[in-house]
């Protein structure tokens, strides 16, 4: 049943996750008409005399350089748009850096303008433009550096108010850019907290180890979708290292994989995916042949998950691990796929669905452990409370419940403060046994076992000694007078055993005890102590049994 609910809950999340990309996609493209008498919208723009759109593409190195792109905007069509202030907003422009003017007005700049060392792909800059600058008839011109990919997404330039401006500004910040500061965080998280609770137990298995290290490769890949106006080494150098990374937490999860399903095709995949993005790095000397090759390898990546997707499907039934891989695998196929189909296709979303399926494994290889976790945790409380068992049977007398003859004795040993046996025999034992039988002298016995346990304190020991003598060890707390409070506990013991009455055949037994006992002095060895109330006993015996002796009578004796 449990597995179940926890079943129900991240196909619920899966599928909430999954339906809310393709809503943040819908939404996008209502965002047009929603606001569509406040936007103006920059959609006839010209690059070198042809009109041009500032559409997506890739450069080859000899075409690299900087491209101005020019629109005119009548004076007029501003008339639209109520309002005193407006602002340029720019949703995703690919480029190493670009310039943004106005009638001749440089309005500001984004990225590295000396090196071209930026990434400002993922962010949405917005421009003020005074409206003393706007006349009959306007030009906006963009500058943009292209070293080997230019182009905006699928969402188009617009002319706005402050107001509209701000607000498109903040929701496309929020969840389109913010969104992978939260993917960073729930990587590092499920990082930390698996390496945690791996070395924490110990013992949960090698695959989540796995998990964890491909949550922190993930992070560094995920680097590519901040915002960096500048890199401290080539945009070429950057790309290769974050891609080696999502390629890298690609091999980490195969491993993982394999661990749980013992398939070799999945190691071999990861395997051959990681080879393939390394050959890349080595093979390629330019920012436009890497972009070109890792589009189809990425093809590699897909291929993963539809294995992982497939083992997780085989194992389905037997495994809730299996359940929830499958899950978020699926989620992030579908994520992943349409990015990846996005790139081959050379189309630059408004959206990337990736992060909300990477959003998901994270939090799936932390439910993964954290489920491993509890098991272990559980076998572990099981085995514990086993051994507990074995051990308390293995110190203990069977059929008194007090301690055995060896635990007694391994006690004294250990024991280094001062501490007093008493030594217990039942009179006439075996004229009870003979008499009455076994059944009733195993009753006698458990009596006075009893009988020492309810007059002695939690941190002190009773034990039996051996057929119908008992060995208590009393702990002395430095306390004075010690010996006469050992006295007092034998007194009770006896004065309680021998008003017990057994009644077997409508016959009253008479019970009767002797007793014996010794209180350590200075660094006397236990086998001294257990001799001197043994001796004591033994006195007691021999003086016409009822009686209680302790060693120093005898002494004076």
């Amino acid at each position: 049943m449990k597995g179940n609910k926890l079943k129900i809950v991240v196909l619920f999340i899966c599928s909430f996750f999954l339906l809310f990309a393709f809503w943040l996609d819908f939404q996008n493209r209502n965002l047009l008409k929603k606001y569509g008498d406040e936007i103006l919208l920059l959609d006839q723009f010209y690059l070198d005399g042809i009109k041009d759109n500032l559409e997506y593409r890739l450069i080859p190195p000899k075409k690299s350089g900087i491209f101005t792109f020019t629109q005119k905007i009548p004076g007029e069509n501003f008339k639209g748009i109520s309002g005193d202030n407006y602002h340029l907003l720019i949703h995703r422009l690919s480029g190493q850096w670009y310039r943004v003017y106005f009638n001749d007005n440089l309005l500001g700049v984004v990225g590295d303008l000396e090196h071209g060392r930026s990434n400002i792909w993922n962010y949405t800059h917005l421009f003020s433009i005074d409206a003393d600058l706007i006349t009959e008839q306007n030009v906006l011109k963009i500058e943009v550096m292209g070293l080997y990919e230019m182009g905006k997404s699928d969402f188009p330039i617009i002319i706005t108010k402050g107001q509209t401006a701000l607000k498109l500004a903040t929701y496309f910040r929020f969840l389109f850019e913010n969104i992978y500061y939260v993917v960073f965080g729930a990587l590092w998280f499920a990082f930390a907290m698996i390496i945690t609770l791996y070395f924490i137990s110990g013992k949960i298995q090698q695959e989540f180890l796995y998990f964890s290290l491909a949550a922190m490769a993930m992070s560094i890949n995920f680097l590519d979708y901040f915002v960096i106006p500048f890199i401290p080494f080539s945009v070429l150098t950057f790309k290769k290292i974050t891609l080696f990374f999502m390629y890298l937490a690609c091999y980490f999860i195969a491993q993982a994989v394999y661990k749980l399903y013992k398939e070799k095709i999945t190691l071999y995949l990861g395997t051959a995916a990681l080879v393939g993005i390394i050959l890349l790095i080595l093979l390629t000397d330019n920012n436009y042949s890497f972009k070109v090759g890792y589009n189809y390898l990425n093809l590699l990546i897909i291929i993963n998950i539809l294995n992982w997707l497939w083992y997780s499907w085989k194992n389905y039934k037997f495994w809730e691990e299996s359940q929830i891989l499958l899950f978020s695998t699926t989620t992030l196929l579908i994520t992943g796929g349409i990015d990846i189909v996005n790139g081959l296709l050379k189309r630059f979303s408004s959206v990337s669905y990736t992060a909300f399926g990477v959003i998901l494994l994270s939090f799936a290889m932390i439910i993964l452990v954290v489920i491993q976790y509890l098991k272990l945790q559980t076998h572990m409380a099981i085995e514990e409370e086993k051994t507990k068992i074995l051990y308390e049977k293995a110190i203990t007398d069977s059929m008194t419940g007090v301690y055995n003859h060896q635990y007694i004795i391994s006690v004294a040993q250990n024991l280094e403060e001062t501490y007093g046996v008493i030594m217990l025999d039942c009179d006439n034992f075996k004229d009870i046994n003979d008499t009455f039988g076994h059944q009733l002298g195993d009753e006698v016995i458990k009596s006075l076992a009893k009988c020492c346990q309810n007059n002695v304190e939690p941190e002190d020991y009773v034990g039996r000694y051996g057929g119908d003598e008992f060995a208590i060890i009393l702990v002395n707390k430095k306390e004075e007078e010690f010996d006469n409070k050992v006295f007092k506990i034998a007194e009770k013991i006896k004065g309680d055993f021998e008003s017990l009455e057994i009644l077997p055949s409508n016959h009253k037994v008479n019970l009767g005890v002797s007793i014996g006992f010794h209180v350590r002095e200075g660094l006397e060895n236990y086998k001294e102590v257990f001799r001197k109330a043994d001796l004591a006993l033994y006195h007691s015996k021999s003086q016409g049994k009822g009686r209680i002796t302790g060693s120093k009578e005898i002494i004076k004796m």
